[in-house]
């Protein structure tokens, strides 16, 4: 059975790796309005099946290269309203992200260009 959970405004920091390894039929994941400042890699193995990861009002100013890799499936990502600049933004950080239909990055801090190395797909 797949599902979708809900955390928001729970003022969460980080989220452990064991306690996402235990998501294994996770099709939406709500962060929203916590305090994540970092995204850094998800376990491997672990995937978010073809669905949506909301990470909206947080405190995300640094996304690490390796952070997607592990949910290539990914189609929708969320990262409203945090502290992103490009500065933040590892450039190798969506690459992987090949079946990704929307990356929104609305009421960030400013950004002088669009993040480097999305998908081909985006650039059409």
């Amino acid at each position: 059975m797949s599902g979708v959970l809900h955390l928001q405004e729970n003022n969460i920091q980080t989220i452990s790796r064991a306690a996402l390894a235990q998501l294994s039929k996770l099709e939406e994941l709500h962060l929203d309005d916590n305090s994540i400042s970092t995204r850094s890699d998800w376990p491997a193995g672990w995937t978010l099946k073809g669905a949506a990861l909301l990470e909206r009002r947080n405190r995300i100013a640094v996304i690490a290269e390796e952070a997607f890799k592990n949910v290539t499936d990914l189609e929708r990502l969320v990262l409203d309203g945090n502290l992103l600049t490009d500065e933040g933004i590892a450039p190798g950080t969506f690459q992987d992200l090949v079946n990704l239909r929307e990356l929104s990055m609305a009421r960030n801090l400013p950004h002088r260009s669009s993040p480097p190395n999305l998908p081909a797909e985006f650039l059409v």
